[in-house]
């Protein structure tokens, strides 16, 4: 902050896009992957240690913003934003306008979706998520999720890079794991596309 102060001059504010809902009436954020995040109202603390407000937001609701005003997503009225990274996440922008729900879950299509009998079908353990709930996609539709399905399929241990680098160059192992990983998560986004039927889904 004070690098861009020296730049730009005083702030009045400080904006903060993190991995973690932020709920809207509390302030609390509950991260997925970042558990230290978990209950704690950062808007309140972070304003305390720089002495002005902060607004905090949800990174991919942050992105699919972006994306809607500026993005991919400019001139469409309905934006699905997607993120798969370290973890899972979205957000949804109708008519620029961000649609945040009740709780902040909005467009959290890696969680709650309960998916126990479709990840023992496939051989895959239902994980306990960090987001609370047991038998989310997160888990297994993030980057480390590619790692935990490479390690299954194969008995091996690589990084999501390395299985890719593999399925590039036509590992069965790794294509397996790729399969399946992408049936996993294709079927969620399918599910939002048809609940939501977005005009784009960056």
């Amino acid at each position: 902050v004070d690098g861009a102060e020296r730049i730009h001059g005083p702030a009045q504010s400080v904006g903060l896009s993190v991995a973690a809902v932020i709920n809207p009436d509390s302030g609390e954020a509950l991260s997925a992957n970042i558990p230290h995040l978990t209950g704690r109202r950062l808007e309140c603390a972070l304003g305390a240690v720089l002495g002005r407000r902060v607004h905090v937001g949800n990174d991919a609701d942050c992105f699919s913003m972006a994306e809607a005003l500026a993005g991919a997503g400019q001139g469409f009225g309905v934006v699905a934003g997607i993120i798969i990274g370290t973890g899972t996440g979205g957000g949804l922008v109708v008519n620029g306008r961000l649609i945040r729900g009740h709780s902040g879950f909005t467009g959290e299509w890696g969680h709650g979706g309960r998916l126990t009998d479709d990840l023992v079908a496939r051989g895959l353990v239902p994980l306990s998520c960090g987001c609370g709930v047991a038998g989310c996609l997160d888990p297994y539709g993030s980057a480390r999720g590619v790692e935990r399905i490479y390690r299954i399929v194969t008995d091996e241990v690589l990084d999501c890079p390395g299985v890719l680098a593999l399925w590039q160059a036509g590992d069965d192992g790794a294509g397996k794991a790729l399969e399946l990983y992408l049936d996993l998560v294709a079927r969620q986004l399918a599910l939002l596309a048809g609940f939501l039927d977005p005009d784009i889904m960056p």
